[in-house]
């Protein structure tokens, strides 16, 4: 289940400092690796959002949405795909906002080590007063698995993030963390994440994960087919 954290200011900033570091680590590994070493993860990351009533906009009910993956290789090398909106170190750019699906979408491509990989846990905070959210606990976290291999483009589908409705104590609406939703990437939308990576890149070999087809135990993810 999900852990609600009440955090200090120095606890909100030294998580948008992580983010700003994330970045720097991120082109660190990339600077690392020779052309022949490198491998390519895309997809598509998706966060919920609720459209205004003329459907021209959506907002996400937390300033931050977030899915990490790590290697099972080397518990040095992680990396998180987030939706982020109000924060410190700067709002998330969108490439598809579509208020009519409740919904708003990033294209990513992460530059990689050779080896095997897992998403395993989401969290979702919100920075007034201080910074509050909801993380999952150790004992809850989750296993999708994934390979990457040397000079080819791995695809792991559509993630989406959910959020659902239930109330407080005393009654009042909440809005709180949801699921870990994989669905099938269209032609179109891998075409439009193969083109996030560099352009030496765009006539890799394509491996397709097919994370979206395979079930899991776990109750905070689940295929859409």
């Amino acid at each position: 289940m999900y852990r609600y954290f009440k955090l200090s200011i120095v606890g909100c900033l030294f998580v948008v400092t992580g983010c700003a570091t994330l970045e720097q680590k991120r082109q660190a590994i990339e600077a690392s690796l020779d052309e022949s070493e490198r491998a390519y993860l895309v997809g598509k990351y998706s966060t919920q959002c609720k459209g205004n009533s003329n459907k021209t906009k959506c907002a996400q009910h937390f300033n931050s949405i977030s899915v990490s993956f790590k290697s099972t290789d080397n518990d040095r090398i992680w990396d998180r795909l987030a939706s982020t909106q109000g924060g410190f170190s700067g709002n998330s750019v969108y490439d598809e906002v579509k208020p009519e699906l409740d919904e708003k979408s990033i294209y990513f491509c992460r530059i990689l080590p050779e080896g095997e990989y897992k998403f395993y846990t989401t969290s979702y905070w919100n920075y007034a007063g201080g910074g509050s959210g909801y993380s999952l606990r150790k004992e809850d976290y989750f296993t999708v698995p994934f390979s990457l291999k040397a000079e080819k483009i791995t695809t792991v589908d559509h993630i989406k993030l959910t959020t659902r409705q239930g109330k407080n104590l005393i009654g009042l609406a909440l809005t709180l963390p949801g699921q870990l939703e994989l669905k099938p990437l269209s032609k179109e939308e891998l075409s439009l994440a193969i083109k996030k990576c560099p352009v030496e890149a765009h006539d890799k070999p394509i491996v397709q994960s097919g994370l979206s087809e395979k079930e899991y135990s776990s109750p905070f993810v689940r295929s859409v087919n």
